[in-house]
């Protein structure tokens, strides 16, 4: 202020004697230059004053004031106390310059702000109470926020209100920088495990169906298949007992009860979703399925290969059926050629579950078959439901391609060890950290949709699937998909002789006769956290 006020009284002083055309050589002048800028300087410093005081009266005044000041007119209600002490904690600690005067006490002294807030200068709209806490949509200042700062202050925002950094929620708004949404929740809808409703939630017209709860209570959707598109690989990683099992069980019940109307079949309905499965634990976590699967589990290296070259060569017959299908657009024209398999009148989805990937992907020949079939199978209603400890290459065979197939899709992250799996599985497209997951199981991170949630989330579970799978008499309930006889042949004599091995414990032990596989691909070598860090200069 004393800089200001000088250059101001030279500028003065220089300028009067140019306009009035007083000397300043002469003692005379420089008298009357000295009244003339004290008759200007001292009004204009008392009224800058007077402003000082009313801005300080304004900071240190009730919030309640300020904020019934800030609403419009017609917003004419009482303050909620609750809202009243968010916005107070806000304005004087999250959004606060250091030294702002934030407070009158008793005395007639200010108080002032001790530190600089996280959040400078933001201010709160659309407050309202959540579940557990409140949420409210943060403002900034044209240019000066953008969601990668407001992310960061996560950990500030908690300190502020003296919670713990996973019971704040920051998502940031998908079209606006300035903005983010903000929830503050001691306890939350995913605090207690949250069961699924059942197989009324499978939505037939969009495909989907509810797995998770977010923390703001509303649900993510699982995708099975998009109209007009095709079925999205699902990628599954987490820790032991993060929640994997249960969210697999949770697929194969939705694959079990997915049904459209049909006639001709068993109960007016027939089953859209075929399953298969891999796992090298013999499918133990998996047990109230397995006697309904399209195909015995595979458990070793050879039976896994077999059962995705004969899915394989269904999707290459499938390819040729779309290719050459003839419909009626909406124009009344003939058409020849279809780029995506309806299930609902071409036949079931074939989904392929491959839990403990890891174990399979080390082989070279698996690993390049399961790549082909990320790449092709969308189109023609085959579906891989992967599952692994981490997304890094390094538990994916090396395979870069796979991993970009499989990030593209639904993707659920459980809790972890690894700070990159996050930025690694979602490819960059959800800013979480799944290391900072709370040990409930269940508890997520999902990719899902053009606007994904950086929001943490839930699975839903039951607590014993085997309710879905048979009723309270032990018969058989849902709709598993039946095979078609074109799928069957499309398999293969040798796939059939594998089946039928499997389903007579007193058969003679089975042995793969000659198969064919493509050659294997280099393992990459590169390391994640190198790729990571180039992407991200990029």
């Amino acid at each position: 202020r004393v800089v200001g006020y000088s250059v101001t009284a030279g500028v003065a002083w220089l300028t009067v004697p140019a306009v009035t055309g007083v000397d300043p050589d002469t003692l005379g002048g420089r008298v009357a230059l000295t009244v003339l800028v004290a008759v200007w300087a001292l009004p204009a410093a008392t009224w800058w004053r007077r402003q000082r005081r009313l801005r300080a009266a304004r900071l240190a005044r009730p919030v309640e004031e300020a904020v019934e000041e800030a609403l419009p007119v017609e917003f004419d209600v009482p303050m909620d106390p609750t809202e009243a002490e968010v916005r107070r904690q806000w304005r004087c600690v999250v959004a606060a310059k250091k030294d702002q005067i934030i407070a009158t006490k008793p005395d007639g002294t200010h108080e002032k702000a001790k530190r600089q807030g996280p959040l400078v200068d933001t201010w709160l709209e659309d407050w309202r109470p959540v579940e557990g806490g409140w949420a409210a949509t943060i403002v900034g200042p044209d240019g000066q926020y953008t969601a990668d700062k407001y992310l960061k202050t996560q950990a500030g925002i908690a300190s502020a209100f003296k919670m713990r950094a996973p019971m704040v929620t920051i998502i940031p708004d998908p079209d606006d920088e300035n903005r983010a949404e903000v929830l503050a929740q001691r306890t939350s809808p995913i605090r207690e495990s949250v069961l699924w409703p059942g197989p009324d939630s499978i939505d037939l017209a969009t495909g989907t169906a509810p797995v998770v709860t977010y923390a703001d209570g509303t649900t993510a959707a699982y995708e099975l298949y998009r109209p007009g598109w095709g079925t999205p690989p699902v990628f599954v990683v987490g820790t032991t007992g993060s929640g994997k099992s249960v969210f697999l069980n949770l697929g194969f019940a939705i694959d079990r009860w997915t049904a459209c109307p049909d006639p001709t079949a068993p109960g007016g309905r027939r089953g859209m979703v075929a399953s298969f499965l891999i796992d090298p634990q013999q499918g133990q976590s998996f047990a109230p399925f397995l006697d309904d699967l399209a195909a015995p589990p595979a458990t070793s290296i050879v039976e896994a290969t077999l059962l995705v070259q004969a899915l394989h060569a269904e999707m290459l017959r499938r390819n040729r059926y779309l290719a050459r299908k003839t419909w009626v657009d909406d124009r009344g024209r003939s058409r020849r050629g279809q780029t995506w398999w309806d299930p609902q009148v071409d036949g079931p989805i074939l989904t392929l579950t491959i839990d403990e990937a890891h174990y399979y992907l080390a082989d070279a020949a698996f690993r390049n078959l399961v790549t082909a079939a990320a790449r092709m199978w969308r189109k023609c209603g085959g579906q891989i439901r992967l599952a692994t400890h981490t997304p890094l290459l390094s538990d994916l065979g090396g395979s870069m391609a796979l991993r970009d197939m499989l990030s593209g899709g639904f993707v659920v992250v459980f809790r972890t060890a690894n700070s990159l799996s996050g930025p690694v599985a979602f490819n960059g497209r959800l800013p979480v950290d799944p290391r900072t997951i709370p040990a409930d199981p269940g508890s997520c991170y999902v990719l899902t949709g053009t606007q994904p949630k950086a929001m943490l989330g839930r699975a839903m579970w039951c607590p014993d699937w085997y309710d879905y799978v048979r009723d309270a008499d032990d018969k058989p309930i849902g709709h598993p998909a039946v095979l078609p006889p074109e799928t069957l042949r499309a398999f293969g004599p040798e796939f059939a002789e594998w089946v039928r091995h499997a389903a007579d414990p007193d058969a003679e032990p089975w042995t793969p006769g000659a198969t064919t596989a493509p050659a294997a691909e280099p393992a990459g070598r590169s390391v994640d956290a190198v790729r990571l860090a180039l992407a991200t200069a990029v």
